[in-house]
């Protein structure tokens, strides 16, 4: 049984789906494991999501989760990501332990760690889909 520490959940720009992880030279170190689920809501930022705490169950977001392989990816990922362990009031994100799937395995998520405009909703729960829906628009 892997810990939190050995897993890690992505819904955003760092999914399989984009060129984020090899960008950030920490693909060899992360073993993609499935698609998942997790409560929360997905907002649009522009070139990426914020996931931030769900306020009901019907809040889920799809996602992704990874086994970690490698001894630095968290520090990469909390750079990435402006997660400051030493000053969390100040980070973009924070990294928190999570439970995906109603599974009994925690894993690391980045929640978003600013006020977010209610419009920017991503009803679906699925990044992807939501930029599949944004690019047919335009």
């Amino acid at each position: 049984m892997l810990d939190k520490a050995n897993r890690i959940i992505f819904y955003g720009s760092l999914m399989s789906a984009f060129n984020t992880l090899s960008r950030l030279g920490i693909s060899q170190q992360l073993e993609l494991l499935g698609p998942c689920s997790i409560q929360g809501r997905l907002y649009d930022l522009g070139k990426y999501p914020a996931l931030l705490p769900a306020r009901g169950k019907e809040d889920t977001v799809r996602a992704e989760l990874y086994a970690i392989r490698g001894d630095d990816v968290l520090k990469v990922l909390d750079a990435f990501e402006d997660y400051r362990t030493d000053n969390e009031t100040d980070s973009l994100y924070l990294r928190q332990s999570m439970c995906p799937d109603a599974s009994e395995q925690a894993a690391w998520v980045y929640i978003y760690n600013r006020p977010v405009v209610e419009s920017d909703f991503i009803a679906c729960g699925c990044w992807m889909q939501h930029l599949k829906h944004k690019k047919a628009l335009n």
